[in-house]
């Protein structure tokens, strides 16, 4: 109970802990064990004479009045369960409150009951004096209340639930490597470390508290009761509960409202209301377990103007955010060589912070020195929708590529180089290009049939025949037309805007290799002004071009971000180029980010591949993929209703991140979901 004690040490209030088990056996040895009373096992929850559950009573003094506060505590070692945690701490903050406060009725009862626990306070008061945890003056301090506490001359307050709600749930979390507090509706959840549990058991009350005030066990110091609570209540503040207090943990899942719209693109803006990073006090030389840091910080590259120093792929961790009710920061391990992957899937309804969240990622590595890629056929990432901290702070490295009004250096008839092995690559032959070309086209038009899109590959199989790598889409057409056939016919009745538009620069090779020359840069390639299909086309034949790019070039120590948004739209059959970065393309140095609003448009086969990124991030979603996306966080039923709950509840600004993270002692553990909030760009800089 010693993180318990230091958690809610306040200088007006003395705690004393009474185990709910020796609550039932005193009531037993005495015949109050009645099966529907407030001293039966059923109520109280008791678990066996090896239960965990606490009951904290906090004295204070207000002015002339005597409060005794009745708080209990569930401990957990290992896993998360706080649903029946929930039910059974208002089901005992009820009963409390029905049996001991004042209100009219039953009032002998409920005198005898108030007199019961005035003495097992006192007794255990004694105990903890007679074995040395007291010293005299707190001793002394109780025992000159005695006589007010066995002639009911207290009350039972109420008023600290606004700071702590009617109980709390310990969990001492297995595997884990976050400590938060956070108040969810009544009940206050503070996570702390298993580790953190042996560590306890010799490490002092005293040295626990000074960690928690300085921050250095993760948790907020203001959210310690000392911190958040002020003694000074208004005459009758013991009859009411103070409604207006300020509450100064992060708002609970059932207190959000819209004033969360008041969040990260609204207020970066606003000078005024940037927080400033919190400054981490260092622990050198004291158990790991026990200390709030998680190693020291990765060098941060300089700015773009100065990107040249060097950032070993090893030390990047990529700050996402901070863990909801804790000064934990989280991390994308960017470059863990323990990482199956270095792709990123990014899930939630529209204005939930998505966009901006991806140019906060840019920016970390922009800042590491690693130049990134955004094919934006979705107008999100036009200079004008950026941040102006985004845009200010990449300057010159930060470039727009505006294809409608240049074309872009592509041929997509360009004989590509096949790897069939490491060192061993060949050009492909025309069925190869023709192959390709149709499947695009194919995911484009849908309603293309098996003739007209063979009409298609015959077309491109001749006109590769004719013009070899001088072959275009107005070639193309042209050769469709002279086929004459009802299939050519109406495969080019579908494609004239594609032909027509003709968005390639077929003379020039566009240089990939910028990605690995300058550092830092962000480079957008920018669709706007074309139609989704033909969006879409270019989409495709770019991903193929820098696909065999890095066939060639491409190497797993040398990643490099790509960012494809609204996924929906793009083709993931099994030859795609966005199928194929996900399941190949990490040896090649593929970071793909994939954005979408919804997932409930993907084939089960796409959908499987996205969720083998490592890196996902749920926003608020539609609420018909609210258990879909719970179901992959836990399999129990009280657990997924849980993250229901979580998922539904995010403000915009949080979300909740599951991936790899490592823990205390540094090394990477498995994918653990927790509820973050993102740190703002303003805050990054």
């Amino acid at each position: 109970m010693k993180y318990a004690e230091s958690y809610f040490t306040h200088e007006n209030i003395t705690w004393v802990p009474v185990s709910l088990e020796e609550i039932l056996r005193v009531a037993g040895a005495v015949n109050l064990t009645k099966v529907e009373g407030l001293f039966s096992a059923s109520n109280l929850q008791s678990r066996g004479k090896h239960s965990d559950d606490i009951l904290m009573i906090g004295i204070e003094e207000v002015g002339e009045k005597l409060f005794l506060h009745f708080y209990p505590i569930e401990v957990k070692i290992g896993g998360l369960q706080t649903q029946k945690a929930r039910v059974q701490i208002d089901q005992t903050a009820r009963l409390f409150n029905q049996h001991l406060r004042h209100n009219g009725e039953d009032e002998f009862k409920k005198k005898f009951y108030r007199n019961f626990f005035a003495q097992l306070l006192l007794s255990n008061v004694k105990k903890l004096h007679s074995n040395g945890l007291w010293d005299d003056d707190t001793f002394n301090y109780v025992e000159n209340l005695k006589s007010r506490f066995l002639n009911d001359g207290f009350e039972i307050g109420e008023h600290l639930e606004p700071h702590i709600g009617k109980g709390a749930v310990l969990t001492f979390r297995k595997e884990y490597p976050y400590r938060s507090s956070v108040k969810d509706g009544d009940l206050l959840l503070l996570t702390l470390l298993e580790e953190d549990a042996y560590l306890g058991i010799t490490t002092s009350s005293e040295e626990i508290r000074r960690k928690m005030v300085e921050g250095r066990l993760d948790l907020i110091p203001e959210n310690l009761l000392s911190h958040s609570y002020s003694s000074v209540l208004e005459e009758g503040a013991s009859e009411s509960k103070d409604e207006s207090a300020e509450l100064p943990f992060p708002p609970s899942d059932e207190d959000e409202s819209d004033e969360s719209e008041e969040v990260v693109e609204d207020t970066q803006n606003d000078e005024s209301e940037k927080k400033e990073p919190e400054n981490r006090v260092g622990d050198d030389g004291e158990d790991q377990a026990m200390d709030g840091e998680d190693g020291a910080e990765p060098p941060l590259a300089p700015a773009p103007d100065d990107v040249d120093e060097k950032v070993d792929l090893a030390d990047i961790r990529v700050p996402i955010g901070t863990v909801r009710g804790s000064n934990a920061n989280v991390y994308w391990e960017f470059g863990d060589k323990g990482l199956a992957n270095r792709h990123m899937f990014t899930v939630g309804r529209s204005g939930q912070g998505k966009t901006y969240f991806i140019q906060c990622m840019l920016m970390e590595l922009s800042k590491r020195g690693l130049s990134s890629i955004i094919i934006d056929y979705t107008d999100g990432y036009k200079k004008s929708q950026l941040e102006d901290e985004f845009k200010d702070y990449l300057g010159d490295s930060l470039e727009q590529f505006i294809v409608r009004a240049q074309k872009f250096p592509v041929n997509p008839f360009k004989r590509n180089m096949k790897m069939l092995d490491e060192d061993i690559h060949i050009p492909e032959d025309d069925s190869d290009v023709a192959e390709r070309i149709k499947n695009v086209i194919s995911s484009i038009y849908d309603s293309l049939g098996i003739q007209q899109l063979n009409a298609i590959y015959q077309a491109v199989i001749k006109g590769m025949q004719l013009y070899d790598e001088g072959m275009s889409l107005p070639r193309l057409g042209e050769l469709l037309d002279e086929d004459g056939s009802g299939p050519a016919k109406t495969a080019l009745s579908q494609m004239n805007l594609l032909i027509d538009k003709n968005p390639f620069d077929y003379q020039e090779e566009f240089d990939w290799s910028f990605l690995d020359k300058e550092k830092g840069k962000v480079f957008i390639i920018q669709l706007t002004g074309y139609s989704p299909d033909v969006q879409n086309m270019i989409t495709e034949f770019i991903l193929w071009d820098l696909w065999y790019y890095k066939l060639q070039h491409g190497s797993k120590n040398k990643p490099f971000p790509i960012v494809l948004d609204e996924m929906q739209r793009l083709d993931m059959s099994g030859d795609s180029p966005t199928s194929k970065i996900l399941t190949e393309g990490r040896k090649f140095g593929w970071s793909g980010w994939f954005a979408t609003q919804f997932m409930k448009g993907f084939a089960s086969d796409h959908l499987s591949r996205l969720q083998n990124a490592t890196q996902k991030i749920y926003f608020n979603p539609t609420e018909n993929e609210v258990s879909n996306i719970a179901s992959s966080f836990a399999h129990d039923t009280p657990s997924r209703k849980q993250w229901e709950e979580k998922l539904m509840n995010l403000s915009k600004g949080q979300c909740i991140v599951h991936g790899p993270a490592k823990g205390k002692d540094g090394e990477l553990r498995g994918s653990i979901p927790v509820v973050v909030d993102i740190t703002s760009l303003g805050e990054r800089l």
